[in-house]
């Protein structure tokens, strides 16, 4: 990494990772493919010299751009676009429940319904789905006794789905309709349910030291099991073929989607819980941003070595994370700090809300 022509680095690591390949696989390796490998490598080693010398790194094709951050206040949605040169701290869009009946929201995302995008949301009673100034809601189909609400929200070939803590998981049709609890059996007494997420038609969700995965295709309700956590997992992501989860005991595991029964260790361990996990790519390189009730959000990806601290002076408990900032709400709820992802040491911008943030969502594009 210390010569000054990419052309000299890219031959010298193609030759690193030709002489450690067999005949075999040279000969099975396509040039395109064998290129790519390159690039990779390329991206990952300037990731790490950046990290210890300082250096800057540049944003890469593949990584993505904040179009909208989304953030649960009380019954509102509030969309900033922290990019805005003049005050980027009003939102640009609210998106307003006051005088719908399902109670307090507790999470947010956006998903492309058809050809039309929808605000999803998660809330006491039930949750809400919002495109433009129309806004639909889905009751539970039994009332809660807790004061939380839906913690996830899907959606999947004409159907809604979500998670709450104490019910479960819930499907409700699209088009409108009474919602049914799923996984009813494989659910009771095992704890907290959370994370609704669809990869692939594949649905996804943690309930205990366990995460499920279910084929919505297939309609079958007999989940795969990703076991192994230590303690009850609090937050997930699906990526590049993986699982990785993190629990109540600050320990992160992962696993090969094909392989549920042989989590790896992370390489991270935090003191606190882990309140939430997401991923992104930083510079051509994929990382996962942990939120932990720390002073700094730790995004990383131990398999590459690759390590980077963004930090704040107030405690950070939920995370979010684009190609182009960092997102993290402050302990008391107030506050959403904003990093260039080039500059670890101070916020970029700090939002200030009314009303504690219960869930922030990053809409992405590029």
């Amino acid at each position: 990494m210390m010569l000054d022509d990419d052309e000299q680095r890219a031959t010298l690591i193609r030759e690193l990772i030709e002489k450690d390949m067999t005949p075999e696989q040279r000969a099975k390796l396509k040039v395109s493919e064998m290129e790519s490998v390159v690039e990779q490598r390329l991206n990952e080693l300037q990731a790490k010299l950046s990290n210890l010398t300082g250096g800057e790194l540049q944003h890469r094709e593949g990584d993505t751009t904040t179009r909208r951050l989304l953030c649960v206040v009380g019954k509102r949605i509030l969309a900033f676009d922290p990019k805005t040169n003049l005050h980027p701290e009003v939102p640009k869009e609210v998106y307003d429940t006051e005088d719908g009946a399902l109670g307090y929201l507790r999470s947010v995302r956006v998903e492309m319904l058809g050809a039309e995008e929808y605000v999803l949301c998660g809330a006491q009673r039930g949750i809400y789905r919002i495109n433009g100034e129309v806004k639909n809601e889905f009751t539970f189909p039994k009332e809660p006794q807790g004061k939380g609400g839906a913690n996830a929200v899907a959606f999947f070939d004409e159907r809604l789905f979500a998670t709450h803590s104490e019910i479960g998981l819930i499907e409700w049709p699209a088009n409108g309709g009474p919602g049914r609890l799923l996984c009813e059996s494989v659910l009771e007494g095992v704890g907290s349910v959370r994370g609704a997420m669809i990869l692939r038609g594949m649905l996804y969700f943690s309930a205990g030291n366990e995460v499920f995965e279910i084929d919505l295709a297939t309609g079958s309700e007999t989940p795969t099991r990703f076991k192994g956590s230590d303690d009850s997992i609090t937050s997930f992501v699906v990526a590049d073929g993986e699982l990785v989860a993190g629990n109540r005991n600050g320990k992160l595991y992962r696993w090969q989607l094909d392989d549920p029964n042989s989590p790896e260790s992370f390489g991270v361990i935090k003191h606190n819980p882990i309140f939430m996990l997401r991923h992104t790519q930083i510079a051509g390189q994929p990382y996962f941003a942990i939120g932990s009730k720390d002073f700094t959000v730790t995004v990383c990806e131990p398999k590459s070595d690759l390590f980077r601290e963004y930090q704040a002076r107030e405690e950070v408990r939920w995370v979010e994370a684009a190609g182009d900032f960092v997102f993290g709400v402050s302990r008391s709820g107030y506050k959403v700090f904003c990093w260039d992802v080039f500059r670890q040491t101070e916020p970029k911008l700090t939002i200030r809300v009314s009303d504690k943030v219960q869930d922030l969502f990053a809409l992405q594009e590029g």
